[in-house]
């Protein structure tokens, strides 16, 4: 069965089966379908979550989170629309974190 998403006038599958990826939480920042985002990536979870997708099919789920002063942000604190998004590029900063590119590919709903 398919949808047409509204905004874009793109068919929208409804039956692709549920599919667990690595998520990234992110303050202040939204990832949109299509576009290409730089994101820096610090916080020992956000590390574990990019690890995670580069070691498989550098796909992740980029998910805003509803306060950014929060440090470590639980499933209350996230938006529950993202966008699952592919890493294109990564830089390892000498200073601790890493700077990566992201494109959007589709908007996801949290379940």
């Amino acid at each position: 069965m398919q949808a047409i998403d509204k905004e874009f006038d793109i068919p929208v599958d409804m039956d692709e089966p549920e599919v667990e990826l690595p998520l990234l939480a992110v303050r202040d920042t939204i990832v949109f379908p299509r576009m290409l985002t730089p994101l820096f990536v610090g916080r020992k979870r956000s590390v574990l979550a990019l690890e995670a997708a580069m070691a498989e099919n550098n796909q992740i789920v980029v998910v805003t989170q509803k306060d950014p002063d929060i440090e470590t942000p639980g499933e209350d604190e996230l938006y529950t629309i993202g966008t699952e998004a592919i890493v294109g590029r990564m830089l390892k900063m000498p200073e601790g974190g890493t700077n990566i590119l992201v494109q959007g590919s589709q908007r996801i709903e949290l379940i």
